[in-house]
């Protein structure tokens, strides 16, 4: 067992253009991995994609990481000891389209970190 094998990494909006291409990377090296999406700019279909390009299966949670609920269906599946991130945008009409105004990625940010502290 390698160690990626033995972690398991939570991707956020994973699936998305940047979070799809990381979970293809991430499954490659080993990693078990966990999408949590809303599937508000992206389409679930995207993850059985990268279900088939990997082999491998990725565990699913819909919802928002800026939502406690959310975050608490997660029940340490993927419990942060690492912290890493990926932000792109490629069009701010596009990635904030269906939020309401909610282009401050400060929020969205506030949601990781609470996930992260548990």
């Amino acid at each position: 067992m390698t160690a990626a094998s033995a972690q398991t990494v939570l991707v956020t909006g994973g699936a998305g253009y940047i979070g799809t291409h990381t979970l293809v990377e991430l499954l490659a090296a080993g990693y078990q991995a966990v999408c949590l999406d809303n599937f508000s700019n992206s389409d679930p279909e995207a993850l059985r994609r990268v279900e088939r390009i990997a082999g491998r299966p990725v565990q699913q949670v819909q919802g928002d990481v800026r939502d406690e609920a959310a975050r608490s269906v997660l029940g340490g599946r993927a419990t942060p000891r690492r912290r890493g991130a990926v932000l792109g945008r490629s069009r701010t009409g596009e990635a904030c389209s269906g939020l309401e105004g909610d282009a401050n990625p400060a929020r969205h940010v506030r949601g990781w970190m609470a996930l992260a502290a548990g």
